[in-house]
């Protein structure tokens, strides 16, 4: 993915992956992450990208998020469903309002 800085969406689904790929960061233009029906248990650095608004993590493997203090701000939709060990903290779903 280094050689793809312009890519801008990304649908990885079904490909049993455990995680999504660090070099996903170099794709500043990047709006629209899929990636459901995996295996990844560690959340993706995805809330790094500038223009990053949709991101679909459901029915995988994750136990716990980590959000930053400031959400992207064009994000519109993140979809955790489907992931049965998921515990979301109180300070995580207040970043989500």
């Amino acid at each position: 993915m280094a050689k793809l800085e312009e890519l801008e969406e990304l649908d990885i689904s079904g490909n049993k992956l455990k995680a999504i790929p660090t070099t996903i960061l170099n794709c500043r233009r990047m709006h629209t992450v899929i990636a459901h029906s995996n295996c990844i248990e560690v959340f993706p650095e995805v809330m790094q990208l500038p223009e990053v608004k949709c991101v679909d993590l459901s029915c995988n493997e994750l136990s716990e998020i980590t959000l930053p203090e400031n959400l992207p701000p064009k994000l519109q939709e993140l979809d955790l469903t489907g992931n049965p060990r998921l515990a979301l903290d109180h300070k995580s779903l207040e970043l989500l309002k």
